[in-house]
């Protein structure tokens, strides 16, 4: 008879130790083990098992409020394809929206795209730079009007793509068609009330599409394109080269700076015609004009690239 209690009862704290394990949450960490009997037995499984048992320790709360930080922090920088219930969630916190209204069979909203791209990662450079707090960074929302029918009558959209900026809750200003950088630069820095504009502030650019790729170079007057593969030494050297570029461009303000990854974007080398990486090329109005590649860009430093650049292009 004891025997079989005995028995019943280490079935019974095993099928506890289990559920416990899968619902984390449930646990009290703040309780010594002592005191809190499935706790001390989730320690006592998990060192038998060579687990951590500080992996249990993180409750259900926190563990949702760790993915929502790292949610926010993510769509920072980019442009997130949403819906109008996000964007209006977005509006009512009162910080800086805009928002961008497409549909896929419009070409200009299909060049915009690499403008759109470039100017969510300025204002992610603009935020850090100013200290902003985390819950008041700008976001950049896209709205499909074909999955969301509603929302060009909603947002009074004569035309597409339409660009329409938000700022403490109500509308501050509006652009329409594929608009340029300087634009709609100088639109949000208005509300913001940047008198300087965004001088001094501006990012590089990150083009994750071919498509994306291949409209930049074609709409930009001059166009910077760093090729790197993700992971390799001279590639972060050169990354890190690149953010300091676009302030020293003295001769042409106006050259867009973007970068892309070779290892997740292949098709890139066979576009471009390099055969080492990283790589700069330089474009103008369409053109390569300058290519750099392996050695020559290995070890180089924003000041030296930006001579380069300068002097293929004439100031504005």
């Amino acid at each position: 008879m004891t025997t079989r209690l005995h028995t019943r009862a280490v079935v019974c704290s095993l099928v506890v130790v289990h559920w416990a394990q899968t619902h984390p949450g449930w646990i009290r960490p703040t309780l010594r083990p002592r005191h809190n009997f499935v706790g001390y037995l989730v320690q006592s499984l998990s060192f038998a098992q060579g687990v951590d048992p500080s992996a249990h320790r993180c409750s259900g709360r926190a563990a949702r409020r760790i993915q929502q930080q790292i949610a926010l922090h993510a769509n920072h920088g980019v442009v997130e394809e949403t819906s109008p219930a996000d964007v209006d969630a977005a509006v009512l916190a009162g910080g800086l929206v805009v928002v961008d209204l497409y549909a896929d069979w419009c070409f200009p909203c299909k060049m915009l795209k690499p403008t759109l791209s470039t100017f969510a990662d300025r204002l992610l450079n603009y935020a850090r730079k100013t200290g902003m707090s985390c819950s008041d960074w700008p976001r950049v929302f896209s709205i499909d009007t074909d999955a969301f029918p509603d929302t060009t009558v909603r947002f009074r959209a004569d035309g597409l793509p339409m660009i329409v900026v938000f700022k403490d809750g109500t509308e501050r200003g509006r652009l329409e068609g594929a608009v340029s950088l300087d634009e709609l630069e100088s639109l949000v820095a208005g509300v913001l009330g940047l008198e300087a504009g965004f001088a001094g502030l501006h990012s590089v650019g990150r083009v994750e599409s071919m498509e994306e790729l291949e409209l930049a170079v074609q709409l930009e007057d001059t166009l910077v394109l760093s090729i790197l593969a993700g992971g390799e030494d001279a590639s972060a050297a050169l990354e890190s080269a690149l953010e300091m570029l676009p302030q020293k461009l003295r001769a042409q303000p106006a050259a867009r700076v973007v970068a892309v990854d070779a290892t997740m974007l292949p098709p890139v080398i066979s576009f471009s015609g390099i055969s080492q990486v990283p790589a700069v090329l330089l474009y103008d109005h369409g053109s390569c004009v300058a290519t750099l590649q392996g050695e020559e860009v290995t070890g180089v430093s924003s000041g030296s690239l930006a001579q380069v650049v300068n002097s293929f292009f004439k100031p504005c």
